[in-house]
């Protein structure tokens, strides 16, 4: 490498982008400068396409199908989804017909690289971010940096405590997301880089059990004065996690404040869950791509190492932005990231946001059952709305909405719509603004430059020694004999094995009956169950009954830490309350150990490493 360019390529969403960070800051770029340094070459960063918002695909619903004007004023009917969304939002992006079918079709989402990638889109998806790249430019890659999963995951009601999908539906959506989708893009991107080595970062908890309740309600409640909000956060903000605000606001103001601390433990709960089931799927991925022969140049995986103490409104260092509040609605928890003036400056229409308030409240006005406005005053109403529509290159809808206001005299229906278009246009431009909440900050970006580096480092020096940890047994093993006592294949290579030598999740498949009812109590509570794995170490296990269950160990443990295998209830001392039937362990989604045993807990040893 010494003597050339190092050159990276940095693909994904708004993690990878460093949404709210300056240039010089973003942890892509802060890694590729290192490893420049540490590899005696010159970082060239041949194409930062990253962008906040990109999911890995496009969502489209071919049985619900829409008319959209083209710009030539024809029409045509295309699936509901994320491209029709596009295009009904930015229309004045599309100067051709072509262009808009183009879209449509899948082939061209060049159009949308207008937008400047501080502001949240889904487009370019991370696919198409891979596909234009010319080939050369691929070619002459050295390392891809890439993420992608959480905007495609759809959890918009993920934690909702009460109303949301079970926690199979999660997991089912997280692993066609994070795991078949992902699999799939990395391949593409094996294709279009066939000499570089490709990092995949993973994703980290936005908040934890660490999380100051008090803040968080504080802030249910500022957003609660939002409910457009909710409207527009399909692709702001990270991991999708900020969707549990609403309704735990809307069920906070029925119930009251102490109503609100339980929903607020219960989705932090549901957040942990889905966190490590994104972790899971993640690795799993990367750990099958490896398997299947990408060796040279090869993938790794890296665990960013957010702890619980980083996440936001926690005790330690924050590691996130916490700013939810625009400019000018007070100091505390306001949005002050160093992207905030670029941003708000390129957001498309915001200089019509007044404008757009204004509006609505008009519009709240005529959808009021009567008495209506006086006549002058109506028509006065009118004629401000009538202006807007002109003002306003988007979204198509609105304009539509807002023309039948007008050609109806103000019916009250219509103002309904139309205001609800307004509050959602509004929405998209004030999420905008606070685009960087939940983002990795300066400190959190650091993290993950670090990281990257130090994988990388694991990645080029590999060893047979790095996998058992250069410590001698009492009885000397082989290595075939050493992978074999883990539960790994020694026949499918070296490489495949060692890429295990750091263990970024343990899962657990329990089969566990309690042997005590105790009716009205959640048996994950009553029953806590700890996987432990050497003397030093155990692990509470989330969700044991009937799932997998998930340890996210921070990318921290290295194989040969596991040095013994372990299930206990609570303290391991007392009767049984409940009976294991089988338990399969799986290392960076690898099965490496399974029995059907049949033993009641307390305590239950196992043989493993054997």
């Amino acid at each position: 490498m010494a003597g050339r360019e190092l050159r990276v390529a940095v693909l994904g969403d708004s993690a990878m982008w460093g949404q709210g960070l300056a240039t010089e800051d973003k942890f892509a770029l802060l890694a590729a400068r290192r490893l420049a340094d540490e590899l005696d070459a010159g970082p060239l960063v041949t194409r930062m396409l990253a962008r906040s918002g990109a999911k890995l695909r496009a969502t489209a619903d071919s049985r619900s199908r829409l008319t959209v004007r083209l710009p030539s004023g024809t029409t045509r009917r295309v699936a509901a989804g994320d491209r029709h969304v596009f295009y009904d939002t930015y229309p004045a992006l599309f100067g051709t017909d072509r262009q808009a079918l183009d879209f449509f079709a899948g082939r061209d989402e060049d159009v949308a690289r207008r937008i400047f990638a501080e502001v949240p889109s889904t487009f370019p998806t991370i696919g198409r971010q891979i596909a234009d790249l010319p080939a050369a430019v691929g070619a002459a890659t050295d390392l891809v940096i890439i993420d992608g999963s959480v905007n495609d995951v759809g959890l918009q009601a993920v934690l909702d405590p009460l109303d949301g999908p079970s926690l199979d539906e999660i997991d089912a959506a997280i692993e066609a997301a994070a795991f078949t989708e992902l699999k799939a893009v990395l391949a593409e991107a094996r294709n279009k880089f066939p000499a570089a080595v490709i990092a995949v970062t993973g994703y980290y908890p936005p908040f934890s059990a660490k999380s100051d309740r008090s803040r968080m309600a504080d802030m249910f409640r500022f957003m609660s004065e939002r409910p457009g909000w909710q409207l527009w956060l399909n692709d702001i903000l990270t991991s999708g996690f900020s969707r549990l605000f609403f309704p735990l606001v809307l069920l906070g103001e029925l119930f009251g404040t102490e109503d609100i601390d339980a929903l607020v433990t219960e989705a932090i709960r549901r957040a942990a869950f889905a966190h490590t089931r994104g972790l899971y799927w993640l690795r799993r991925a990367v750990a099958e791509r490896v398997e299947a022969g990408d060796r040279r140049p090869g993938v790794y995986f890296v665990h960013p190492g957010f702890r619980p103490e980083n996440a936001l409104f926690a005790t330690g260092t924050a590691f996130l932005h916490e700013g939810y509040r625009p400019p000018g609605e007070g100091d505390s928890d306001g949005v002050r990231d160093a992207a905030l003036a670029d941003r708000q400056a390129r957001i498309p229409r915001r200089a019509h946001l007044s404008a757009l308030r204004d509006a609505r409240g008009l519009l709240t006005i005529l959808a009021l059952v009567p008495p209506r406005p006086p006549i002058g005053d109506l028509s006065e109403l009118l004629r401000g709305l009538s202006e807007l529509r002109e003002r306003l290159d988007g979204p198509a809808s609105l304009r539509d909405r807002l023309a039948e206001v007008v050609a109806s005299g103000g019916d009250r229906a219509a103002a309904a719509t139309a205001r609800t278009g307004v509050s959602a246009e509004i929405a998209r431009i004030e999420v905008a603004v606070i685009a960087s909440f939940l983002h990795p900050n300066e400190r959190g970006a650091r993290r993950y430059a670090d990281r990257i580096v130090a994988r990388h480092a694991r990645h080029r020096t590999q060893s047979v020694r790095d996998l058992i940890g250069g410590t001698a047994p009492s009885a000397p093993l082989s290595t075939r004999d050493f992978l074999r006592s883990y539960g790994l294949d020694p026949a499918a290579g070296l490489a495949a094995a060692i890429q295990h030598a750091v263990v970024d999740v343990l899962t657990v498949e329990l089969d566990l009956t309690p042997l005590i009812a105790l009716p009205g109590l959640d048996p994950d509570i009553a029953f806590p169950v700890f996987l432990r794995i050497s003397p030093e170490r155990r692990f509470r296990l989330d969700h044991p009954f009937g799932r997998l269950s998930v340890v996210d160990t921070f990318g921290d443990l290295r194989l040969h830490d596991i040095t013994a295998l372990a299930l206990e209830l609570g303290d391991g001392d007392g009767p049984d309350v409940a009976r294991m039937s089988s338990l399969r362990l799986r290392i960076n989604g690898r099965q490496v150990y399974a029995t059907s045993r049949t033993a009641g807990l307390g305590t239950v040893k196992f043989d493993y490493p054997g």
